[in-house]
Formats: C-alpha cells, structure tokens, sequence
C-alpha cells in the first residue's frame, strides 16, 4: 500500500496596509535526521502579541539537490544548505520560532518581495537574536574557532584604534602565542573557514548591521559576533607582519581583506549608497539584482528613486542605481567603478566570471569584482577620508562641475550619459603584458616604452626611473599617503612602501605613454589610440575609446580608470582655468 505525499504548500497572501510578515516554528525532534515538521504563520509585525523569534542569515547554496520538508501538513521544496540550518536549529524538547527569508517570502511573488525587502531590515532589528550559519562543522572549523576566540576575547590585545597599524602592534600580536609562526596549521584553518561562501554574501551587510544580537554557528558551535568582529580588527591590524612570517596562507589575504572592506560597516555607520556599492562590490548573491538592493537599508540618505523591483531586469537596475549614486552626489565619482573586461578573465580568486550583457560602458557592472584596485578618492576610502589625516585623495578635476545628462541620441537605441569635460592626449604605446607579479619585468617594460617615446614629460624635474616608480606605485602608499622621495627612490624590496604599493596598484593595469609624452597606468584593456579623459566631476582621469557614430559624431566607451603622472591633483584644472583646454560635450555610450 503506497502512502500518499502531501500536496504542495501555498501561500496565503499576507496584508501589505498593515506591516504583516510570516514566521517559522521548527517542531522539536529527538534526532537530527528526523523528517522536518514546521509550521508557518502570518504575523502583524507591531502586534504586541506575536511570538518572539530569531532570524536566519544564510547563503542559499546552489539550487541542485532540493529537499523536502512538512510545512502546515504540505511539502515544501528549500535548497540543501537551508535544510542542513533548520536541523541543526531544531530543539529536541521544544519548538523553535525563526525567520529565514527563503521560506517566510512567497519568492514566486514579485510584488511581495519588493514589498519584504523593504521591510527586511525590520525584521533582523527585532529579532531577539541573528544566527549567522556557516554550515556544518568540518575537519578543522572548531580549531578555526579555538583561534578565534582566543583573539576575539584576549583583553591584553585590546589595543587603541589609534596605534592598531603600527609596528609595535604588529610585534606585540605575533608574540603572542595563538598567532605565533608555530601555529600555521591552526592558520589554515581559520582560512578555511573564512572561505566558506557565507562571508561574502551580499545580504551579510544588512544582517549584521541591524541585528541587536548576533552569534556565528557553524555545526553545534558557537561565538558571538563581537568575538568574531575583535579577531578580524585584529588581524587586520597585523596581516601585513604575517604575510612576512608566512603565517596566513598567501591564498587567504584575498579573502581577508574582502571581509575588511566591509567590516567597518558592520558598526551601525551608514555612508552613502556609491561608498556600500563600491565596498559590496567583491559580495555575492543568487540574484545579480541583489548586489543593489541588499545595500538600500544600509545607506543615509536612502535614495527615493531607487526600491527594489524584482520585475525590473538586472541592466534596468543597475542603470537605475547608476542614475541614484549621480542624482544623490552630484558628481561622477560612480564613473571609476566601470572597467572593461573580457569575460574570459577569472575572478581574483579563480571563479569564473559571468558579467552581466547590455550595460552602457558608463554603468558599473556590480555583479563582479573589479580586476584592479580603485585609485584613492573614489567611493571605496570613503571611511579613510574621515580618519586619516594624511591620506591625499586624487582630485584631477578640482571642483569643477558637470553637465549631467541622460538619454537616447536621435536615431539611436544606445542610453547615452552626456558629460562635459576634456580630452587630453591620446595613447600611443602600452606595455606588451599584463603584470605578472615580476616588478623588475615589469619596470623593463616601462623603461622600454619610455625609450620608444624618445622621453617622457617630466613636470616636477624628478628622474625617469622616479617617474617611472612613482607611476607604477600611482605615488601613494597602500594608505593613501604621499610616496615620499626617499621610498621612491630607495631599491625596492618587501620593506619598502613602493613595493607594498606596487603590489596593490599594477594587477589589472597597463602602463601606457600618450602622444605628448605622459606616462600612466590604464586599466588591462586600454589600447592605441584610446583616449585620456578628463571629466568634470569625475576624482581620476578615464580612459575612453572612441566611436564614430555618423559622418559628423562621435561617442565614446568607458575603458576604466587612469593614473597620469603629474595631473592628478588639480593641475588640469589650472590649464582648463588658462584656456589651455577646451571643455567639451562627451557622449558615453
């Protein structure tokens, strides 16, 4: 006799005058692998009445190998990473509420998404507590935990924000015992860890910025979310000495100092939506619209133009959110975020890329990472710019302000931005290769690009090697900080800052020579006759490439951004003021 399986679980609408949402109860079972009973219910989310629950922050995992569970006596179908949270989350002896959006949200419903994203960060604000699930426990996850803890909690390291980048701080982390060269081992593991694909997730920042209560579970295990918030400002503080010691596996820097860039934010601050944008920007998500709209409730001011609408394709919203940073900061700043690249080139950390198709050059393609680092003053140091003191944004533009329009060219189907701004040279010789991590290939190249252009202009008097240096290294210290003349002119090695600075600046640049003799660093897409670009509004020159539209216009590609040697920090603007330059309309396509 064959038993019947339960029909498939509907859902009721739920009441959108009225904030409602639906929560989760995990009926109690004596065994892990257990059949999963739940039981959803519609909930006013200000009645006083309603039962108290924790919310859920996973990653979805991938959308092979579906499981069942029992909601309400119906089946549902949730991605195998969910199942694993929900039995590791289920009491044994008493029910268990919970909020995890792939369950609670009718997901087949557009207009009630858009609805509960807009709603979502209420729901991790009065949740008695977040649970942050990595997933099942492994061969190594609890002595990644150990280490952790041991940082996380050690109140000896408990150094001032102040000296946390200085080199006794960095003496003091590796004297102590957890984070000693005899520990490598213990380092691999918490790499591994890392790597888990939770970290990443685009979501994380909303959750763990509105959250009141967090803790990290992976398996049965544990930690609070301060422990953990410690450890990472910690490491932070001396990644740099470890690398040096071969501590941290070189693999992990990468993804170490992904979570950096967004860890700051997970402190309650809310910068604007271009600075979220640019540090999400390595973050993932099932859902490439996702990378705009999990950023929404974590900006100040929150754009009024700019809901998430799920019945919009990825190219409308990212030209939307586009449109939204331009509008809200009334500059172009958003223009270096865009990069040409072939989708052929691998991620930094060897996945695939899948780049979205049909964007304008001029809007960012926030599904993937950049391949290069940003130049210092755009949307990414927002943070820096507030604390440090000698950090020297580049400002090529000065204050000079834009022309800002956006629309379609009679006879044209192509979205074109319209800007104002000048053309300043035009390429004529790139390096022959992409950096390869060989600095002295690397400064040959330059050197023969240099000799082939018969010289380079050379403003401040410095020597062609210093020029040379100052542009590989964009002139700045990893920090921002002026590259002083002793670093650029000293030999390079490990310990000095040009080398550091190299380091960050030349993978995914190309150094080039224009036709008046200045030297640059362009992204690995720029070729002849490109040209360098000026654009009002915009903190670094940008490399267009043109196209001729008719007998009479042209418009322009955006390439990426560009680091000039000696125009980086308002010399233009004094030329434009002279009449030198001439401002014209550019038509971005």
């Amino acid at each position: 006799m064959s038993i019947l399986e339960p029909p498939t679980f509907k859902y009721d609408p739920l009441d959108q005058k009225e904030p409602q949402f639906r929560l989760l109860t995990i009926y109690p079972a004596p065994k892990r692998d257990d059949p999963l009973h739940c039981r959803l219910s519609s909930e006013y989310f200000y009645d006083v009445d309603r039962p108290s629950y924790e919310a859920l922050s996973y990653t979805w995992g991938t959308l092979t190998n579906k499981q069942k569970l029992i909601v309400n006596d119906n089946t549902f179908t949730v991605t195998e990473n969910l199942d694993c949270a929900l039995r590791y989350l289920r009491r044994t002896d008493q029910e268990r509420c919970i909020w995890a959006d792939a369950i609670c949200i009718d997901q087949s419903n557009i207009p009630e998404k858009n609805y509960m994203v807009y709603w979502m960060h209420c729901f991790y604000q009065d949740a008695s507590r977040t649970v942050l699930w990595l997933g099942e426990k492994s061969i190594d996850s609890d002595e990644a935990l150990d280490v952790i803890e041991t940082i996380g909690q050690d109140s000896s390291l408990a150094f001032a924000a102040s000296i946390l980048n200085t080199q006794e701080t960095k003496r003091r982390l590796l004297a102590n015992e957890a984070i000693s060269p005899a520990h490598v081992a213990q380092w691999s593991a918490v790499a591994n860890l890392f790597f888990r694909p939770w970290w990443t997730r685009a979501w994380v920042l909303q959750e763990m910025n509105h959250a009141q209560r967090c803790i990290v579970q992976c398996g049965d295990r544990t930690l609070d979310r301060d422990v953990i918030a410690h450890f990472i400002t910690r490491l932070n503080a001396c990644i740099g000495a470890t690398l040096g010691y071969g501590i941290i596996p070189k693999a992990s820097i990468l993804r170490f100092t992904q979570i950096q860039k967004i860890t700051p934010l997970f402190k309650g601050s809310y910068p604007s939506l271009g600075a979220v944008l640019g540090r999400t920007r390595p973050c993932q998500s099932t859902d490439p619209r996702d990378k705009v709209y999990a950023c929404l409730n974590n900006v100040q001011p929150r754009p009024t133009n700019l809901k998430a609408d799920y019945s919009k394709s990825v190219v409308e919203v990212y030209i939307d959110a586009t449109k939204a940073v331009i509008l809200q900061d009334n500059n172009l700043r958003i223009l270096a975020f865009c990069e040409r690249i072939s989708a052929d080139t691998p991620l930094l950390d060897g996945r695939e890329r899948q780049l979205i198709q049909n964007l304008p050059s001029w809007v960012p393609d926030f599904a993937n990472e950049r391949l290069s680092a940003p130049l210092f003053g755009g949307y990414e140091h927002w943070k820096r710019e507030t604390i440090q003191k000698e950090f020297i944004p580049f400002r090529v533009s000065g204050n000079l302000a834009s022309t800002i329009s956006i629309g379609h060219l009679d006879g044209l189907e192509l979205l074109f931005l319209v800007v104002s701004g000048v053309i300043l040279d035009r390429v004529d010789n790139i390096t022959s290769h992409n950096y390869t991590g060989n600095l002295a290939e690397c400064m040959s190249e330059g050197l023969r690009i240099i000799e082939e252009k018969d010289g380079i202009l050379n403003p401040d008097g410095e020597s062609i090697t210093e020029v040379l240096l100052r542009t590989m290294a964009i002139d700045r210290t990893t920090e921002g900080e002026l590259l002083s003349p002793e670093a650029a002119n000293s030999i390079i090695t490990p310990d000095n800052p040009t080398f550091r600075s190299c380091g960050r600046a030349l993978p995914g640049r190309m150094l080039f020579t224009t036709s008046a003799g200045f030297l640059g660093l362009g992204p690995q897409a720029v070729e002849k006759d490109d040209v360098i670009a000026v654009i009002f509004g915009c903190h670094v020159p940008m490399v267009l490439r043109p196209h001729q539209i008719d007998e009479t216009r042209t418009c322009f590609e955006v390439i990426g951004e560009a680091y000039v040697h000696g125009l980086m920090t308002g010399k233009v603007v004094e030329l434009v003021e002279a009449g030198k330059y001439d401002s014209v309309l550019l038509h971005l396509r």
